[in-house]
């Protein structure tokens, strides 16, 4: 249902004009010719202007923000980044970065109010970027993440798990 305000006292919504004016698509024959229609499109054309010229002005992204996201993204894809060894007579098993990263993702997952939005295993350490479901409590949910990704990459892969940080870096 559309709020009464947004109405013009011929009947049109006003975010219908704002969408014509967005979408640069035909006004209904009643929008072209309404003189109540014409005033708040004389309006809302003025405003989408600075929206428009906003949105041509090239924002630098923060310094530092390029090399940290591909720095991300390699140590997700496993570029680079460490792996899992484990050698014995019958030769040796090499897990790969990215398979200790999903093992932990997928225990992490299993602690109620958890989201993971990033995971890191590099230099023998695993990181787990969370966020945390509002209202959770962080010295709670911190210790039992941590437990439950330990003892799942202990029973999945047969070695001692690496060393887990955990960083809480939004709630949601």
């Amino acid at each position: 249902m559309t709020d009464p305000e947004q109405r013009l006292p011929c009947g049109t919504d006003q975010s219908a004009l704002l969408e014509h004016i967005a979408d640069d698509t035909p006004l209904p024959e009643h929008s072209a010719t309404c003189p109540y229609c014409q005033a708040a499109l004389a309006e809302l054309r003025t405003s989408w202007a600075t929206v428009r010229t906003a949105t041509t002005v090239p924002t630098p992204p923060p310094a530092g923000l390029v090399s940290r996201v591909m720095s991300r993204v390699a140590a997700e894809r496993g570029a680079g980044a460490g792996s899992m060894r484990r050698s014995d007579q019958r030769g040796t098993l090499r897990i790969d970065a990215r398979a200790v990263v999903t093992l932990a993702r997928v225990a992490a997952l299993t602690v109620p109010g958890v989201q993971v939005r990033a995971g890191i295993f590099d230099d023998a350490r695993l990181t787990l970027e969370l966020a945390l479901h509002r209202g959770a409590a962080f010295s709670e949910i911190e210790p039992m993440t941590r437990a439950r990704v330990i003892a799942e990459l202990s029973r999945s892969i047969g070695l001692p798990p690496p060393p887990v940080d955990i960083r809480i870096v939004d709630v949601w």
